[in-house]
């Protein structure tokens, strides 16, 4: 009955005090609705890879190199088949994925490019636990020119997981004739939260020959001890690879749960997350919940403060210190309670906020209910242990006769309002200077981003088109698609080259160089064939030569122009001197011819801001352009994509048109930084909101308090 009249009580004060009741709760709901999207969001991204039931005993093979000539780089995956699976006995199995390059996928009547198609071992169902919705583990992969598909592509072009048996056309690279392959399983989707996701994995043709490259991933013993097991790969490496070979790499170990948050390797798999990003977030929810803590102890006390009288006569008429302070404690319940509701409905609005926008997903969100109960839970002990602790202190702690007007020594007195120095007014200093803090750090984290994106080599009235991972017969037919797409007045330009910006350049070969002394014979330089407006077509200054000329088939020798760092890598500081030099780049499988330095360029960016600019020869070979690029004009724009739609299915009928935007691709090479600047933003926008809704509730608190001061003040 006691506890029935003190819920009708607060609920009463809390519709009396309606403007203080609906600033403490609506304060107190949006911070927690912050911190469970922080705390979910942060477990996510901390738990990739953590799906799969032996994901503490798999690791990936990478492979590292340091050259004499400077040139380091650490790939994500090898390029030679090595047996390490049979001279180790650590190594229970090991699994291969290999890409299939500037693959297009025909099924029925859709045509796609993919970059999710990999070739694969049938150890993939051992050490990766691959589940089969339809078909065989065990002879799924076992025959050439066989595949197994995701469940999502099933549904997507069967309507049906049932579809084994169905036949599906993937174009290789160099062939305009298709591979038919048949589907003999369907497997359940990856989880969102891996750091690889497939559409298709075919069998290998002869998976004992294949040397190409490919990521490699082992599945240890459980009692593994990791360092005896790198010694002997060590050893394994340089019985293996020849002398000259072994002394430059070295073949790395790489937990799996790792990679997407640690890795930053050359060729990934996939673009990886960023611990940065998680510690900003855990950082931004401590600073939220820290703010509003303080606006919730500082409007509780004030509130205190308004109700002395009516404790007073709860006093003098017998009531005891206990039922005061279960009354208040009761009252800091409620109000957490209300707002961890309005909080739960604010993050089902988010979670339909967050779909519509690229850079982020809710699958973090999808059935967490339990975490999020969970979150909630604790943040309401929190608040009512801290938040009730002053409450505790003035009512319980200091006490003495019967009046609560005592002049305790307790945190609470810090409070009084007919003090001069209040602690509150530190409180709220402290608060606004997190506020401040974060909004300090959300501006330089957008200038950052902004300074990033203006890399992008994009004009206000055009915009870049750009096709990437063509296969050989499209590339075959560049210079009439050019052609045709020139003859159209809304295009401004056309050009190509092998990698397409921000992609990062990592195809290199050695060279030979006119004047070039014996200990420069084994350096190497990287490369990226262009075409002959590549320079011009991205508005990039030739510093000294001049720009390549019209490209002629068989016309007997390559052109080469370089950049600044080129030039004085290979010991020329003044970009005039190399002009002339006999050049000639030396490769395995490519035969390159002998010709004149013609040019030297200015450094720029081609790939992201994240990779240093590398000393790159550029030269003209149009059977390596894997990327055009279409410069159009962006008046009655969706008209355009139409005529240059129609350009592709005239020249290309056979080949799907795929494109993106150079804006995409950019935002995409910095989607971390990107999703850093649109956290830290709402945080910020967040965080003060809740120190100004906070200030405004105390001061209308106290102006009400000294009502009579400015009456009178008023009156006189």
């Amino acid at each position: 009955m006691l506890l029935f009249h003190q819920f009708k009580y607060i609920l009463r004060s809390i519709l009396h005090q309606k403007t203080y009741s609906l600033i403490n709760i609506l304060g107190l709901s949006v911070a927690m609705a912050s911190i469970v999207i922080m705390g979910l969001w942060a477990n996510y991204e901390l738990s990739y890879d953590q799906s799969f039931p032996k994901s503490d005993q798999v690791y990936r093979l990478t492979i590292e190199r340091k050259s004499p000539d400077g040139y380091n780089a650490h790939f994500a995956r090898l390029s030679r088949n090595i047996p390490i699976e049979s001279k180790i006995p650590e190594i229970i199995s090991k699994v291969r994925f290999a890409p299939l390059r500037n693959t297009s996928v025909t099924i029925k009547e859709d045509k796609f490019y993919t970059d999710k198609a990999y070739q694969t071992d049938t150890s993939v169902f051992d050490v990766f636990d691959l589940k089969l919705l339809m078909g065989n583990p065990s002879t799924a992969l076992s025959h050439p020119k066989t595949l197994i598909i995701s469940e999502n592509l099933a549904r997507k072009y069967f309507a049906s997981t049932n579809c084994i048996g169905q036949i599906i056309n993937l174009y290789p690279e160099k062939s305009e004739k298709a591979d038919n392959y048949t589907i003999t399983g369907v497997y359940e989707d990856f989880p969102p939260n891996a750091h690889f996701h497939f559409d298709l994995l075919t069998s290998f043709d002869d998976a004992s020959k294949f040397n190409g490259w490919a990521y490699n991933y082992v599945l240890l013993n459980s009692n593994t001890k990791l360092d005896e097991l790198q010694t002997k790969i060590d050893q394994f490496k340089d019985e293996y690879y020849t002398n000259e070979y072994s002394k430059y790499y070295t073949i790395h170990l790489q937990p799996i749960t790792e990679i997407h948050l640690h890795s930053k390797k050359d060729r990934e798999i996939e673009q990886n997350g960023n611990y940065q990003s998680v510690i900003l977030l855990i950082a931004a929810a401590i600073f939220i919940f820290f703010i509003a803590l303080i606006n919730f102890i500082n409007l509780n006390i004030a509130l205190l403060f308004k109700e002395l009288k009516y404790l007073v006569s709860n006093k003098i008429f017998g009531a005891k210190s206990v039922d005061i302070l279960n009354l208040q404690l009761l009252k800091t319940f409620v109000i957490c309670i209300l707002s961890s509701a309005l909080s739960f409905v604010f993050v089902l609005i988010i979670k339909g906020a967050i779909d519509n926008v690229y850079w982020m997903n809710s699958m973090f969100l999808d059935n967490q209910l339990n975490y999020i109960i969970i979150i909630l839970g604790m943040l309401i002990g929190l608040l009512v242990l801290m938040g009730g602790l002053p409450v505790y202190l003035f009512v319980n702690g200091k006490l003495h006769g019967n009046s609560l007007f005592a002049q305790n020594k307790s945190l609470v007195s810090l409070f009084n309002p007919n003090k001069k120095f209040l602690f509150r007014k530190i409180l709220l200093i402290t608060q606004f200077s997190v506020s401040i803090v974060l909004i300090i750090s959300s501006i330089f984290i957008q200038l950052q981003m902004d300074l990033m994106l203006s890399n992008q080599m994009e004009s206000s009235d055009s915009k870049i088109m750009v096709m990437k991972n063509l296969p050989t017969p499209v590339r075959a037919d560049y210079a009439y698609f050019k052609q045709e797409l020139l003859a159209k007045p809304f295009i401004k330009g056309v050009s190509a080259s092998l990698e397409a910006p921000p992609s990062q350049i990592m195809d290199g070969s050695s060279y030979e160089i006119s004047g070039q002394s014996e200990e420069d014979k084994d350096k190497s330089i990287y490369i990226n064939p262009v075409d002959d407006n590549y320079f011009r077509f991205y508005n990039q200054k030739i510093l000294a030569g001049e720009d390549f000329p019209t490209y002629v088939k068989g016309q007997g020798l390559d052109n080469y122009i370089l950049n600044e760092t080129a030039a004085k890598m290979l010991g020329y500081e003044n970009s005039n001197e190399i002009i002339g030099k006999r050049f000639k780049l030396i490769h395995s499988h490519i035969s390159f011819m002998e010709g004149p330095i013609i040019g030297v360029v200015k450094d720029f960016h081609s790939s992201s801001l994240h990779h240093e600019i590398k000393p790159l020869v550029y030269f003209q070979r149009p059977q390596f352009y894997l990327s055009f690029f279409i410069k159009m004009d962006t008046a009655d724009f969706s008209n355009n994509l139409r005529n240059v739609e129609s350009v592709w299915n005239k020249v290309y009928p056979n080949y799907p048109f795929e494109y993106h935007f150079s804006e995409q691709l950019y935002k995409q090479a910095y989607i971390n930084e990107h999703t850093q600047t649109k956290l830290s933003s709402g945080f910020s926008i967040i965080a003060i909101l809740i120190s100004f809704t906070g200030l405004f509730g105390l001061v209308s608190i106290l102006a009400n308090q000294r009502k009579k001061e400015i009456g009178i003040r008023k009156v006189l």
